[in-house]
């Protein structure tokens, strides 16, 4: 509801503020996994696997799957 408030009806910003959420969470999953292991290259190769193909795609890629994220 605030995107609309925001920006209207422009699609454009709508996926740029899913994109946002998808590389806040890829930051805050490597940031865990680093953590939890301190090996940062495995922590930083299974968070761009996730960066590179999420769980539900559908969530990053249509503006109407925010419910997901």
């Amino acid at each position: 509801m605030a995107d609309c408030e925001l920006f209207k009806l422009n699609p454009g910003a709508h996926h740029f503020v899913n994109v946002f959420f998808h590389a806040a969470n890829t930051a805050l999953l490597f940031a865990l996994l680093f953590r939890l292991t301190r090996k940062i290259w495995a922590a930083a190769f299974v968070a761009a696997l996730f960066a590179w193909h999420p769980l539900h795609v559908e969530s990053v890629a249509w503006v109407s799957e925010r419910k997901d994220v």
